[in-house]
């Protein structure tokens, strides 16, 4: 099969952006959420307006055309599916255990892009950022996704990437990023204590569609004396919910999700 013609693609996950955010979006926020050059972004948005599926609607300000609103969650993709069905499931994390919840799939650029969040409910919480894109290189998200990803895909990535600390626990070897993942695929969960942030930690366990591929990932992120006092039950709440999820968008008819491919992180 041929490779996927990059124009076709940004304009997906343009109007899946749309979608998902349901919000009027600037060129800026477009070009940060999408990690595009904004030359290439102009030139789509233009496009996407004169064929009438976005409209601006102020001074640099555009949304998803009003015909195609409530259109249903096809338009904003496998993911938007995802971000509906995972909403209950966020819900009841954060009433079992008061901490932030968070739902992210990768950019084009293989970063981490926040789909969905739940702040933490409780007195002193961590706090989740309104950045848009976070790296997979340091993050649990990221790990729980690129531990299910073809080795040379997750290499191309480490090679773009800044590898730099961002705490003393920050690991910037690619030959032990690439060890991590293959202990995260190996426990179906990742873990990251202070890499990221000095003071949180976090788990989050992949979400597979029905060919084992990691579309998702979900993730609770605490402040880490906290993370040590429950690990183990938070990571059995998120692999159940990230299983739930599974079985009812891909899987209606089975118990369990089919296994992901093993040739993934060699």
């Amino acid at each position: 099969m041929s490779e996927n013609v990059k124009s076709a693609v940004r304009t997906l996950r343009m109007l899946e952006l749309f979608a998902n955010e349901q919000k009027p979006l600037t060129l800026k926020q477009i070009t940060t959420y999408l990690e595009m050059p904004k030359s290439s972004a102009f030139m789509l948005l233009n496009t996407l307006i004169r064929e009438h599926y976005i409209e601006e609607i102020g001074s640099g300000q555009f949304t998803l055309a009003n015909t195609l609103k409530g259109a249903g969650n096809w338009l904003g993709g496998i993911i938007e599916v995802i971000r509906t069905e995972a909403i209950k499931e966020m819900d009841n994390l954060i009433s079992v255990f008061g901490e932030s919840v968070v739902l992210g799939c990768l950019t084009t650029n293989n970063n981490v892009r926040i789909v969905s969040a739940r702040q933490s409910t409780r007195e002193m919480g961590y706090i989740v950022a309104q950045n848009p894109t976070i790296p997979s290189w340091c993050s649990c998200m990221g790990h729980a996704i690129l531990a299910n990803m073809p080795e040379d895909i997750v290499l191309n990535y480490l090679k773009k990437s800044d590898l730099k600390k961002l705490t003393d626990q920050t690991v910037t070897d690619p030959r032990k990023i690439i060890s991590k993942l293959k202990k995260w695929r190996d426990l179906g969960y990742a873990l990251n204590i202070n890499e990221r942030i000095d003071g949180a930690s976090g788990i989050a366990v992949p979400i597979f569609d029905s060919n084992g591929w990691p579309q998702a990932s979900l993730n609770i992120v605490m402040l880490t004396p906290r993370f040590h006092l429950c690990k183990e039950e938070v990571i059995s709440e998120l692999q159940n919910s990230a299983r739930r999820i599974e079985k009812a968008i891909f899987l209606p008819q089975k118990d369990t999700i089919m296994e992901p491919e093993k040739w993934l992180i060699a």
